[in-house]
């Protein structure tokens, strides 16, 4: 399902994340990163579903090559990719509802999307997902008024309603 091969990234001044990092996910198999802080885990989920670019090397996704997908083809790819950001990437000020719909935005027409509309299916599929996550009874809140574990719930669920393939959760409890 997912294969790494050789992937190496140096940022600008020289740093190098990545060297040469090899490996391979077979479908259905779990796999966690560990290292200390800073040794590349964020930038190596990053570089996966290349919110970074990376400087060299593959990524290979049930046989599409990710590193060299086109604008058009990475959204395709990235509709069934999941990711839980460490720091849960929430808009504070919306609602968790509106949150976790975000996840449905590469599904939905880009006219539709930018004046949050979205179907009665995907309304019931967020209130599911923020069910299968403990916090259904949130769904109302504004993001910033919730607890960080909620938010990382309401992050939890904003993948989950992707109906990924793959989720790529950075330092997810």
């Amino acid at each position: 399902m997912l294969h790494i091969k050789n992937l190496t990234k140096v940022y600008e001044g020289g740093v190098q994340a990545l060297t040469d990092v090899s490996f391979d996910v077979p479908k259905g198999q779990f796999l966690a990163v560990i290292g200390l802080s800073g040794s590349g885990k964020s930038t190596l989920l990053r570089c996966i579903n290349r919110l970074i670019e990376p400087t060299s090397g593959q990524v290979l996704w049930n046989g599409i090559d990710v590193t060299a997908a086109s604008p058009e083809e990475l959204r395709r790819i990235r509709r069934k990719i999941g990711m839980v950001f460490q720091n849960f990437n929430l808009v504070h000020r919306s609602k968790v509802m509106t949150n976790v719909l975000a996840g449905r935005l590469g599904y939905n027409s880009p006219a539709w999307s930018l004046i949050n509309r979205f179907s009665r299916e995907d309304k019931t599929k967020a209130l599911k997902q923020l069910a299968r996550v403990g916090i259904d009874d949130k769904g109302g809140y504004r993001a910033d008024e919730l607890s960080g574990g909620q938010q990382q719930r309401v992050g939890i669920a904003r993948a989950m309603i992707q109906d990924p393939d793959m989720i790529l959760a950075d330092e997810a409890s």
